[in-house]
């Protein structure tokens, strides 16, 4: 071991000796090095991750699955392909509908070629029963959401290749139902204080990425239409937080009428985190939001849950401020949910001081 390090001193010293780069050049090759062990090679989480990745709409990392001996090549490669499916059904007393907002469906499979390099080819369809008008028959819709090819290499760039390149609104959520909705079902019906996503395009995803963090700039490209995002998130074991800025040469975020040739933009600010109690059996989750719009509205979004259990309570604080004296638009939106919460599957009851009431049951794994 002395006479490898011994050698490896001497290759060194006699690399930067004939280098053709300056002192300053090589003090930078230097720091390089030191630091690469800890920006490098990055191996599987090391800590407890509580609040799960969106796997449908979220950028994240892979994990190679460890080979089993008693597996063949071709057992051992369909074992690596991963499905995905986050579903919500609900039925609303106060309009007698039953709708299916969203049931995305995904699948995946992840190669890795070297270390250094992962691919992830995926496609997701999304079926949808939208029926928010109880007069009007909707045919059940079924549609290719997204589809691409993620790469990482080095272990820590990113470069995304996708039908729905643009990142977009966080939906994470400790209620029963989330208050992101589809860009294309905003409606009458809708209560202001949602969020609807943004109306997406295909494009790249390009930046940095690990287990606890990202960096990322994303952009949508059309003939008339070139949607971009920037967002940095932190997701540690009991703690996620990011920023998200989105900007459109088009103002397609909140008003699905207003397609005019209008710059558009929004900011995000969002945090959540699960404190435990009771050796872990008791939870108390919390969530704050905050987002500005190029409309100048504020919109601050509050979620505190108790979790025991399959039991949860929580209660949704909304609040929607704006500086046009025009805009009659109600303030506040308080939201209530019990509900059971097993595994993948939750089931429960949903209501609000605007006069909703739903039974709803949703699956995300």
């Amino acid at each position: 071991m002395k006479k490898i390090l011994i050698i490896i001193l001497i290759l060194k010293t006699t690399l930067f000796s004939q280098s053709p780069y300056t002192t300053e050049d090589q003090q930078v090759i230097n720091n390089f090095i030191k630091i690469y062990p800890y920006i490098g090679r990055e191996h599987a989480r090391t800590t407890k991750q509580l609040i799960n990745y969106d796997y449908i709409h979220d950028n994240y990392k892979r994990v190679e699955k460890k080979r089993d001996t008693n597996r063949t090549e071709l057992q051992y490669q369909l074992s690596t392909i991963k499905v995905h499916m986050d579903l919500q059904i609900q039925a609303n007393f106060d309009r007698g509908t039953v709708s299916l907002p969203h049931a995305y469906l995904s699948v995946e499979k992840t190669f890795f070629p070297l270390w250094a390099l992962q691919i992830t080819p995926f496609i997701t369809a999304d079926f949808r029963y939208d029926n928010l008008k109880p007069n009007e028959k909707q045919k059940p819709q079924i549609n290719l959401y997204d589809a691409g090819i993620q790469m990482i290499g080095m272990s820590r760039i990113l470069l995304s290749m996708r039908t729905r390149a643009v990142n977009d609104v966080s939906a994470t959520t400790f209620m029963l139902m989330p208050s992101v909705v589809h860009y294309d079902s905003v409606s009458q019906n809708t209560p202001h204080w949602y969020l609807p996503r943004v109306d997406n395009a295909p494009g790249i995803r390009a930046g940095f990425i690990s287990h606890y963090y990202e960096l990322v700039y994303s952009q949508g490209f059309t003939e008339d239409y070139s949607p971009l995002a920037a967002i940095m998130s932190f997701n540690l074991s009991h703690l996620k937080v990011s920023a998200l800025y989105q900007y459109a040469n088009q103002q397609r975020f909140l008003d699905i009428d207003n397609k005019t040739e209008k710059n558009g933009h929004l900011f995000q600010l969002s945090a959540a985190t699960k404190i435990p109690f009771l050796n872990e059996k008791l939870w108390f989750n919390v969530l704050a939001e905050y987002t500005f719009t190029s409309e100048v509205v504020h919109y601050i979004r509050t979620e505190f849950a108790v979790e025991y259990s399959i039991f949860n309570l929580a209660i949704r604080p909304m609040f929607y401020i704006t500086q046009d004296e025009n805009d009659a638009k109600d303030l506040f939106l308080f939201e209530y949910s019990a509900f059971i919460k097993y595994n993948y599957f939750s089931f429960g009851f949903q209501g609000s001081t605007d006069g909703r009431y739903n039974i709803a049951g949703k699956v995300i794994f």
